[in-house]
């Protein structure tokens, strides 16, 4: 692993996350912010399956008991310069790597946290897997390194808490 990351647990509550493309990965990474309390501006010209259905659970209140929200989703393209003054963290998870690398840009010139899905070496932060019951909450990373071993461990650890 060349960059390790430190392993922080930070209250989401209300920190507004400015997400780039809603296809899978952005799903994925959409409904875990939203289970910790996060509020998601979503932006992308196209709505995939996979977030309609996140979308769908926010609007159906599954997330109301953490707090997180979609604030706004608007059906168009990244702008450069276009970045919201009043977001605390960028996710760049469109299919266009260009676009990835403008947006990753913007975020340095501004100082804004940023996590380049295409690109592990273009993130501030990682997302997890997370392992959780009522108990605890276990976030397991390998720093982009071995996306399949951090899946295998996160199963046999929800396997033991269930």
């Amino acid at each position: 692993m060349d960059n390790k990351f430190f392993p922080l647990f930070l209250d989401m509550t209300g920190k507004k996350f400015l997400v780039y493309g809603a296809g899978k990965i952005a799903a994925r990474r959409v409904e875990t912010l939203l289970r910790f309390g996060g509020e998601i501006i979503l932006i992308a010209p196209e709505i995939m399956p996979q977030m309609e259905e996140v979308i769908q659970k926010s609007r159906q209140g599954e997330f109301l008991k953490s707090g997180g929200t979609i604030s706004r989703i608007e059906k168009e393209p990244y702008r450069p310069g276009k970045i919201s003054e009043d977001v605390d963290y960028v996710l760049a998870a469109t299919n266009d790597k260009d676009v990835n690398e403008s947006i990753f840009r913007e975020c340095r010139h501004r100082e804004l946290p940023v996590n380049v899905a295409s690109d592990k070496s273009k993130c501030d932060f990682h997302f997890p897997a997370i392992v959780e019951n009522e108990d605890f909450i276990i976030g397991i990373g390998s720093g982009g390194e071995d996306p399949a071993g951090v899946h295998s461990l996160a199963e046999k650890l929800r396997g033991m808490l269930a």
